[in-house]
């Protein structure tokens, strides 16, 4: 902030060597960006950017502006440069008045918003600083991301919010445009968008899915996780749903309530081979009745399985059976067909996207993702179809093999 709030610069990475702000004039807000080669390096004059009215208004003084971010060591002191040539602009006279008025109040309570809630908070601000990104810690030291997106006409208009949880999360509008913005969620009246309440209200959101998370990262931690994708990273926090294997050729499928994550889940699925999965699907059914709302999850599925659940570190070489490719496009995972999510970290379950169909013959055991083996068999003309369910042969061994067209199959 330059000694008379005239040049107002925000760096848009921890790193601080990108900054975007803009140059105050009365009535007037002109847009300004720039980077430095290092943190706490001069400023780069090739990247410094104007806003094109600002660029005229500075046009009779742009030798001296080149003088001073050359000289500049830094960009604090740069700014303090700029923010003298902009007096000297204006006391000169060279302010137009066809120079576009731009309301200042918006930033000013970005910033006033911004320093409420914490700078080491800040994670990035886009240029033209519309898009915030934060960061926070929910009470066991996990660290979660929030970016809000905020309209022209905001704080008027709601602001659209990514969070990664379980559920969409949809904050309420809470006293922008008062001259104090609350210090916590309950003490906010009804009114305008809030940047500090829309914080307040996520993180209530992220106390409230702590029990879920629990759960779901002591069953990560101890269990093979099919689904969703960890091979890259931890799975998102939006996903209440896991694929965990129990057997060679045999998986288990089960998505939670987010809101009740200790009840028995409503969505439960074994997949795999049906010998294998047979005695153990008997034993869960049967003991279902035993599900303790007071044990993890893990513990509840290792009790009703009779099993402790497998794990890549503890199986090792022995791992084989646990993952397989499919046997007809050799690969291990499949992206989601007629999926229109370009998220990787989408949450959407899709069983399908891992080989879930096993042939019977224990010679042969190879595993086919359902789509490969639809396709495959649409092919033979010796397959039939009998409702929703194609039946054939295994493309290896020609055991016979069926496949349920808008499901699961064996």
């Amino acid at each position: 902030l330059s000694p008379m709030e005239e040049v107002i610069l925000v760096p848009l990475s921890s790193e601080q060597t990108a900054f975007a702000g803009f140059v105050k004039l009365p009535g007037q807000l002109f847009r300004i960006s720039l980077t430095c080669a290092a943190t706490g390096g001069p400023v780069d004059p090739a990247s410094l950017v104007l806003d094109p009215n600002l660029r005229d208004l500075l046009e009779p003084f742009k030798d001296a502006l080149g003088a001073r971010i050359s000289q500049a060591p830094n960009v604090q002191t740069f700014t303090s440069e700029l923010a003298e040539v902009v007096r000297r602009a204006c006391h000169s006279g060279h302010v137009h008045k066809r120079h576009r008025p731009v309301s200042a109040q918006f930033y000013e309570l970005l910033l006033k918003e911004l320093q409420s809630i914490g700078w080491s908070r800040l994670i990035s601000v886009d240029a033209g600083a519309r898009r915030v990104t934060m960061s926070g810690t929910d009470s066991s030291g996990r660290t979660h991301e929030l970016s809000v997106q905020m309209p022209e006409d905001y704080p008027a208009s709601p602001p659209v919010c990514f969070a990664d949880l379980p559920l969409p999360f949809t904050p309420r509008a809470m006293g922008f445009g008062r001259p104090f913005a609350p210090t916590k969620a309950s003490e906010a009246q009804p009114g305008d968008w809030s940047l500090v309440s829309i914080v307040h209200q996520w993180e209530d959101q992220l106390a409230a899915y702590q029990e879920l998370w629990r759960h779901l990262d002591d069953l990560d931690s101890h269990a093979w996780i099919i689904e969703p994708d960890t091979s890259n990273q931890r799975p998102p926090r939006q996903a209440a749903y896991r694929r965990v294997a129990i057997a060679p050729y045999a998986s288990l499928f089960l998505e939670l309530d987010p809101r009740q994550p200790a009840v028995i889940p409503s969505n439960i699925r074994f997949m795999g081979k049906e010998d294998v999965l047979a005695p153990l699907r008997d034993r869960f059914n049967r003991k279902l009745h035993e599900w303790r709302q007071d044990a993890l999850l893990r513990q509840n599925l290792e009790e009703l399985l009779g099993m402790v659940l497998p794990s890549p570190s503890l199986l090792g070489a022995e791992a084989e059976g646990f993952v397989s490719e499919c046997a007809i496009c050799y690969c291990a995972r499949l992206a989601p067909t007629g999926s229109s999510s370009s998220d990787p970290a989408s949450s959407e379950p899709n069983a399908a996207s891992m080989p879930e169909i096993i042939c019977a013959n224990s010679r042969c055991n190879r595993s086919y993702h359902r789509t490969c083996l639809i396709e495959w068999l649409k092919g033979l003309p010796a397959a039939t179809r009998t409702f929703d369910t194609l039946f054939g042969y295994c493309p290896y061994c020609q055991t016979p093999i069926s496949v349920k067209l808008g499901g699961s199959g064996r």
